[in-house]
């Protein structure tokens, strides 16, 4: 879910700048803000299956998305028309495994929290 929504917003956030192409350190705003809002909503699996409030939710978002940054080899220039899409999958799913690993212990045992296809 959240690599879909980074994606999709990922494109149209950065569809109108010109040629599709920003700096490394913009990408990345952009993209923490994302991941983060995604990450915690209200409605969102990770907030509804885990037993984690909203702020420790964001604490340990940013904190698994810099770990998660700094193995990226993110370029000085994104091409956010392919290779920005690429990487805000890349990026969007290893947060979400290591967000589901740091917090199994956590995870509810609810049937809407069992089959969620990648996030089992």
């Amino acid at each position: 879910m959240i690599m879909m929504i980074v994606s999709i917003f990922s494109y149209y956030v950065f569809a109108g700048m010109d040629p599709f192409k920003v700096n490394r350190s913009t990408w990345i705003k952009q993209i923490n803000k994302i991941v983060i809002d995604e990450l915690c909503d209200q409605k969102s699996y990770f907030v509804q299956c885990f037993d984690i409030d909203q702020v420790r939710c964001e604490s340990l978002g940013k904190a698994i998305l810099n770990r998660c940054l700094e193995r990226s080899k993110i370029p000085e220039i994104v091409d956010t028309s392919y290779q920005g899409v690429g990487m805000a999958n890349d990026l969007s799913y290893c947060v979400a495994i290591q967000y589901e690993k740091e917090l199994k212990n956590k995870k509810s045992v609810e049937d809407k929290c069992k089959q969620r296809g990648l996030f089992k």
